[in-house]
């Protein structure tokens, strides 16, 4: 059992080792969006693909130990959590690594989630700035004079520009 835990307890580091990859990515993703660096954004998403790909495969790792954890102490998959497991091993000396590590995951967790909201609204606010901008441009364009001939024909205005391009 005790192998089992301390399978567990490195598995939980090791995840919090990826959250802080994550939390740096989460950083550098922030400036990318402020500054509009559409190339550096991408190549963080792709860095973050491969973390959260990682994660999954730990993620299942942990959902085994946990299985294992479950078989060894005789009860079900379900009845087990990270909870119940510290009570399971109150006072050993495991209880008080297992403690901080969900803590220091759980931290990481929370801070992710928080830069990852903050990019969300940035990238929000970015795009409504660009539907704003097109919608100007738009309605820029489509309220153009149109002229006439002298039978009333419409004539296009092929020479008006909205953006001056003399050099």
């Amino acid at each position: 059992m005790a192998g089992l835990i301390s399978e567990l307890i490195g598995n939980i580091n090791e995840q919090s080792e990826v959250y802080d990859s994550l939390l740096e990515l989460a950083g550098k993703k922030k400036v990318a969006v402020i500054a509009n660096d559409i190339e550096k954004l991408q190549s963080i998403v792709d860095e973050e693909n491969v973390l959260l790909g990682r994660i999954g495969r730990l993620d299942k790792s942990r959902v085994q130990l946990f299985k294992d954890i479950a078989f060894v102490l005789n009860k079900k998959d379900e009845d087990i959590s990270l909870n119940k497991l510290m009570d399971l091993i109150k006072g050993q000396s495991e209880e008080n690594e297992l403690r901080k590590a969900k803590e220091e995951l759980f931290d990481k967790a929370g801070r992710l989630k928080t830069l990852n909201e903050q990019n969300q609204k940035l990238i929000e606010y970015s795009l409504e700035h660009i539907d704003f901008s097109m919608n100007v441009i738009r309605s820029a364009l489509s309220n153009k004079p149109s002229y006439c001939d002298a039978m009333g024909n419409e004539l296009s205005d092929s020479s008006q520009r909205m953006f001056d391009t003399k050099q």
